[in-house]
């Protein structure tokens, strides 16, 4: 328990580190990538979906860090559904932040299109981004897929941000396996299996939904300042990809109770 304490003291400490990027402008520079992102959909555009998804996962991180509470307190499970808002809220913003520019418009309008069209139980957290149907916005959209030659349903899913997201998210923390048990654990789980779960569990997922926001901020960062030099463009569009969920090996099991200590990200 000693463990799980000194851990959630220092994600408490660690929050403030987003601040700077949540008090300040909403809106991109002009001349940054964001913002010639920005001008291929007006009606919602990549710097809004980020800027809301990144400000609704610390909404949801900040409540799961309240409800975790203290160590002598009782432990409510409900602190995982709220880490697990925040996790997709957080994909939605790095999944329009991160990828090379094609792709991240692509994803920003097929979220638009889900999001105007009507959220369903797929994709329910796109709801925030638009508060009612608009069909005018959905056909604009259509149009725009149409004319970039996206042949397949426009439809977006929570589940698509989450995957794309912890895709690049396991080439950058210390620890992938963990990652990715943590995100498999958040977004797969029924409630009775989120039920079972104890404070030390909590502890290791609220680590990784940390470092996917704070990812989240680092790409707004870079993405709303004058756009990169043409060579690191070129070095982000490379990157390689993994692939998440289709591993054939046995997946890690970060919340084994019979572990005699358990793994942890490295918080960056």
């Amino acid at each position: 328990m000693a463990m799980g304490v000194c851990r959630s003291d220092e994600l408490r400490s660690s929050r403030p580190v987003w601040d700077a990027v949540l008090n300040g402008p909403a809106r991109p520079a002009a001349k940054s990538s964001l913002a010639a992102d920005d001008a291929v959909f007006p009606s919602l555009p990549c710097s809004s979906l980020a800027w809301t998804g990144i400000r609704s996962a610390a909404t949801a991180f900040d409540t799961a860090l309240e409800l975790l509470g203290d160590p002598g307190e009782p432990f409510d499970t409900e602190v995982l559904d709220h880490l697990r808002d925040a996790l997709v809220h957080a994909s939605h913003a790095i999944t329009v932040l991160a990828p090379a520019r094609a792709r991240r418009v692509d994803h920003a309008l097929r979220m638009a299109w889900t999001a105007y069209s009507g959220a369903d139980g797929h994709s329910a957290s796109l709801a925030t981004y638009a508060p009612f149907p608009v069909p005018l916005v959905v056909r604009e959209a259509e149009s725009l897929l149409r004319s970039r030659t996206f042949a397949a349903t426009p439809r977006w899913t929570d589940t698509s941000s989450v995957r794309v997201a912890a895709n690049l998210m396991m080439q950058r923390v210390a620890d992938p396996e963990l990652f990715e048990a943590t995100a498999r654990f958040l977004w797969e789980s029924t409630p009775e299996e989120l039920h079972l779960a104890v404070r030390d569990d909590a502890v290791t997922c609220a680590e990784s939904v940390f470092a996917t926001i704070t990812h989240a901020i680092s790409l707004w960062q870079r993405r709303s300042r004058p756009a990169p030099s043409v060579a690191e463009a070129i070095e982000a569009s490379t990157a390689p990809q993994r692939s998440l969920f289709t591993r054939t090996q046995t997946p890690v099991d970060a919340f084994n109770t019979q572990a005699q200590g358990r793994r942890r990200l490295a918080l960056r």
